[in-house]
């Protein structure tokens, strides 16, 4: 039997994730119709996009949010209709919270399950969340240990501890990766010196902001430490040209 799933996800983690989530779901059932808000992990694996979260949706921060609040409300519109229309059998919202537990509490009002993977960090910040998670959503899916225990004290009925996605990337990619001299000898550094990795996020915005001063702190560092070396690992969806 053909199920049908809405994935929403609204960053580019999340969008990885959603993306081995898919492969999981068609081993169990290669019938399965999914459709999704998300980006290049779910664009690649066939999945029908009804908004490019990438174009759309992946904000970080007050001052990003303020400037594309009208393509947030439009791209939650857009979700919105296609879950009345479509009728899934299930929505599944990944991290993205602000964005996502709003479109929870809609699917809830029109008799759609929703199943939260990756659930926001209430135990660190924003707590109150917690109860709108208790009105709206039915299923959690956790990727840290202690989260089951958390989140069932604070009443959530049905928790699930899932494994974080990166680690079980990690093992797969364990018999494939290079050594530290063969991985530095690929890119044309020296194995034998140090190295510095330079982190300064995923999102153009944030690259834009941060990497200058990323960068000025690197040059201190150059200064007591010239033997150095840094490298600027890229996210899939970054261009190399922005950097």
């Amino acid at each position: 039997m053909s199920r049908k799933v809405f994935i929403s996800v609204g960053e580019h983690s999340g969008d990885l994730h959603a993306g081995s989530l898919v492969d999981a779901l068609r081993a169990l059932n290669p019938e399965v119709d999914i459709r999704a808000m998300g980006g290049s992990a779910l664009r690649s694996r066939g999945v029908e996009l009804i908004v490019d979260s990438e174009k759309s949706a992946s904000v970080m921060g007050f001052t990003e949010v303020v400037g594309r609040l009208g393509k947030i409300s439009a791209a939650l519109n857009l979700v919105k209709l296609e879950l009345k229309k479509w009728r899934p059998d299930v929505l599944v919202i990944i991290d993205f919270a602000d964005f996502n537990l709003r479109l929870a509490k809609f699917a809830r009002s029109i008799g759609i399950p929703v199943l939260y993977f990756i659930p926001p960090k209430v135990w660190a910040w924003r707590k109150g969340r917690i109860r709108t998670m208790q009105k709206y959503v039915d299923q959690v899916a956790v990727i840290f240990p202690f989260e089951k225990d958390y989140f069932e004290k604070a009443g959530l009925k049905r928790v699930v501890y899932v494994g974080h996605p990166f680690l079980e990337d990690f093992r797969q990619a364990q018999g494939e990766a290079l050594s530290r001299s063969e991985f530095l000898g690929s890119i044309g550094l020296d194995p034998d010196k140090p190295l510095v990795a330079v982190l300064p996020g995923s999102r153009r915005f944030e690259v834009e902001r941060h990497l200058p001063l990323v960068l000025d702190a690197l040059d201190l560092i150059y200064e007591r430490h010239p033997e150095i070396q840094a490298v600027i690992p890229m996210a899939t969806n970054s261009d190399s040209e922005d950097l």
